[in-house]
């Protein structure tokens, strides 16, 4: 089975990186979001970051934007059903 992913977006003002699209595992239903955050979101954008801009001295990015899903239960960083009706 394919995990369902969400495309997160940063911005470093040290390198002048901005709006960088980066695609992470979606938050499983049962993931709390400072689990997801650390362990899955951070992980992938430092890698991603560090790739692009090697040189970058930046400790804290600028900016971060998580998509939230239209429905009412939605959560932060969960993965985007295109079968549900939003």
């Amino acid at each position: 089975m394919i995990e369902p992913t969400v495309q997160l977006v940063y911005c470093c003002n040290t390198c002048g990186t901005k709006d960088r699209t980066v695609t992470v595992r979606g938050r499983r239903h049962d993931e709390s979001i400072l689990h997801w955050m650390e362990l899955v979101a951070m992980t992938e954008i430092s890698r991603d970051h560090s790739t692009r801009q090697p040189l970058c001295t930046a400790t804290k990015l600028t900016s971060l934007k998580i998509p939230v899903n239209k429905r009412d239960d939605a959560r932060p960083g969960e993965a985007i059903d295109p079968k549900k009706p939003v």
